[in-house]
């Protein structure tokens, strides 16, 4: 694939690979983003690609293969990010999930995947460096063009968020540690007591997320990132071997803390300066830029980084649920009036006997898969593991 190039790097080269945080990379146009009951009347003022009719994808036909689900026409579509039964350093959306938005990351994103509608941002009463939403709905969608299809391949997750808190005091200490303080948003004579809702996109590219699980981003802002400390950086690179995005491990140091944009005061986005190890990676400023959620202190187990990370553990469903959600799952597999509608589902479904199935669905799924999941507690919410059961299982199909 020509687009997956652009994240390749040379096998003599170790660096990171964070090219696309650069600003001088990416196009200049000024790129837009809103659900349609937010747009702007002024069009003239935005920047956007006229709309044109192209081709549709074709995705009648597919077969399963070893590394995701193949067209016969050999089109590959990326589904993987989304199948892990286990959690990885990117983010997978869940409902119900709390997630810190970030309009400095999404602008990157918007650059590179461009929308007819104005930013989720344009409609704040504020410009906040960061929001904390809840995750309302998702859809799971194909690339909807050839010319989509052709710059990433991936399935997208269409997010709905409300905002449930804002910041009202934010900034870096003297002491290279974030400080936030939020609160439930209040009402404007413009929106009294209307809820502020947005849509965003996800795909799997090698871009930084700019939604961050909420307890992963509270539990780094806990930690003063002093100059020399060591860290650990998982960024995504793109196996040509695997076919797909794989994270890759970077060690470096702390050099310092500092806001990354004017334009965004007092925002954590890429705040913290890392020298790596490899000498080649201080050459690009935009390597050298991560976020402290990204980083991964390396400490003594008696330091007070490792009494801070303790006490504030991340959010995962109760071995007590997980142990309620897979009784109830083995109490429908071994009732007569199911058993007939579940049997396909067992494992991932087969594609010459339901071909269908693959063009129907953007994210299968199976029984064995939500077992993997209980068990490696991949499921944070209650409300996605019966998200996925009943949806993508067999009442959609």
């Amino acid at each position: 694939h020509e687009h997956q190039t652009r994240s390749r790097r040379s096998s003599q080269d170790t660096r990171p690979s964070r090219s696309s945080r650069s600003s001088n990379k990416r196009s200049s146009r000024r790129t837009v983003n809103i659900d349609e009951e937010e747009e702007e009347e002024n069009e003239e003022d935005l920047i956007v690609a006229a709309p044109t009719r192209r081709p549709q994808v074709k995705r009648q036909a597919f077969f399963q293969a070893k590394h995701g689900t193949v067209l016969l026409d050999g089109t590959d579509v990326n589904r993987n990010w989304l199948q892990s039964e286990a959690l990885t350093p990117q983010y997978s959306p869940q409902l119900g999930d709390k997630v810190m938005y970030f309009p400095q990351g999404h602008i990157q994103w918007l650059q590179q995947f461009q929308e007819s509608s104005s930013p989720p941002w344009m409609s704040f009463p504020q410009k906040w460096p960061i929001v904390e939403c809840e995750v309302r709905d998702i859809q799971y969608v194909f690339p909807d063009t050839a010319q989509e299809y052709k710059m990433c391949c991936s399935v997208k997750a269409k997010v709905k968020l409300a905002v449930v808190r804002i910041p009202v005091r934010n900034g870096i200490t003297s002491n290279n540690q974030y400080v936030l303080e939020m609160a439930a948003p209040r009402a404007t004579r413009h929106k009294a007591g209307q809820e502020i809702t947005f849509t965003v996109t996800l795909r799997d590219w090698d871009m930084p997320d700019f939604l961050i699980p909420s307890d992963v981003f509270m539990r780094s802002i806990r930690l003063a990132w002093h100059t020399g400390i060591r860290v650990h950086v998982q960024f995504k690179d793109y196996s040509p071997d695997e076919r797909r995005y794989v994270f890759k491990t970077y060690s470096g140091q702390v050099e310092g803390v500092s806001n990354a944009s004017s334009e965004w005061p007092q925002s954590p986005w890429d705040c913290i300066q890392v020298n790596w190890d490899d000498t080649e990676a201080g050459s690009d400023d935009a390597a050298t830029k991560i976020g402290p959620w990204e980083a991964i202190p390396q400490y003594d187990r008696d330091s007070h980084y490792s009494q801070i990370l303790s006490n504030f553990p991340l959010t995962r469903l109760p071995e007590s649920e997980c142990l309620r959600i897979k009784t109830e799952i083995e109490a429908l597999m071994s009732d007569e009036q199911y058993n007939g509608l579940f049997s396909p589902f067992y494992d991932d479904v087969n594609a010459e006997v339901f071909p269908s199935y693959y063009s129907a669905i953007p994210v299968p799924i199976c029984v064995n898969r939500i077992r993997e999941r209980l068990r490696n507690g991949y499921y944070r919410q209650v409300e996605n593991a019966f998200y996925y059961i009943l949806c993508f299982i067999c009442i959609y199909y």
